[in-house]
């Protein structure tokens, strides 16, 4: 009898429980919004901006790198007046730059990525506002944090919601709400209410911390840039003066390490 009884403080912890499952969810939502969607586009959007520019950028700066190292090591025989080793030059110089390779190669994927990413069919605006609703109401009855007991179905259910929200699969996410068990009732203990809103204060805490430390880092830090057409021009502008003070560079170390191979031992005498 005692337990269908809910006295006025009972029912303020359920309510505030109730507060942070919601609060939980949606700031669950807006996290896994930052990472699995407006990132990716927000970061395909500034590579497709100046991504290309900054790319042709690295690559000059790295053969202006390695025709530097070229000459430091040819300029070393000629002052020992010895004979030019050029193949151990050659890999020298190839063993410096594996690690900018690597840069390069890397940024060449993800330029491929990000015009994959944008060629890509975009949800209309009321899609995607059904996706995020639809993704909120699942987070909110699957989430471990929230629900720290999960069968296994409901596991497999939300790693499935999961994936399906990353890929902005509606059709799939309308299929997991309708397998999820509605029943929403909270448990009435008033030691077990007290333990779980101490444990979901920590979770919204952390989950906050997470979202500002996104907030404030690339590619989220560069949104008013991308929403200015004027800004990324300059920037453009910019890149294209870089790239081709770098040329110029190149050229010229090139045709100082041309002239150096010339040289032969006994021309210092």
């Amino acid at each position: 009898m005692d337990e269908l009884i809910i006295s006025p403080e009972k029912e303020e912890l359920r309510n505030h429980l109730r507060l942070l499952q919601k609060e939980v969810a949606e700031l669950v939502s807006i996290k896994d919004s930052l990472l699995s969607h407006e990132g990716p586009a927000l970061s395909a959007q500034y590579l497709e901006a100046v991504g290309s520019l900054q790319y042709d950028l690295f690559v000059l700066q790295t053969e202006v790198k390695k025709l530097q190292l070229e000459i430091s090591l040819i300029q070393s025989y000629i002052n020992k007046n010895s004979a030019i080793d050029f193949q151990q030059v050659t890999e020298k110089v190839k063993k410096a730059a594996e690690a900018y390779q690597k840069i390069i190669e890397e940024k060449a994927e993800q330029l491929k990525a990000a015009k994959e990413l944008l060629s890509m069919p975009i949800l209309s605006e009321e899609e995607k506002h059904q996706l995020v609703e639809l993704y909120h109401a699942i987070v909110k009855k699957l989430h471990p944090d929230i629900h720290p007991h999960p069968t296994e179905k409901e596991k497999e259910l939300f790693v499935q919601a999961q994936n399906a929200y990353k890929s902005g699969d509606l059709e799939s996410l309308k299929v997991i709400a309708t397998q999820i068990n509605s029943n929403d009732e909270i448990p009435q203990k008033t030691d077990f209410l007290q333990k779980e809103i101490k444990h979901l204060q920590k979770i919204c805490d952390k989950l906050k911390k997470d979202i500002e430390a996104l907030e404030n880092q690339f590619p989220f830090t560069q949104r008013r840039f991308l929403g200015d057409p004027f800004k990324i021009e300059e920037k453009r502008n910019e890149l294209n003066h870089l790239i081709d003070n770098a040329k110029r560079q190149k050229e010229e170390y090139q045709k100082y390490v041309n002239a150096l191979k010339l040289w032969k031992p006994g021309l210092l005498n």
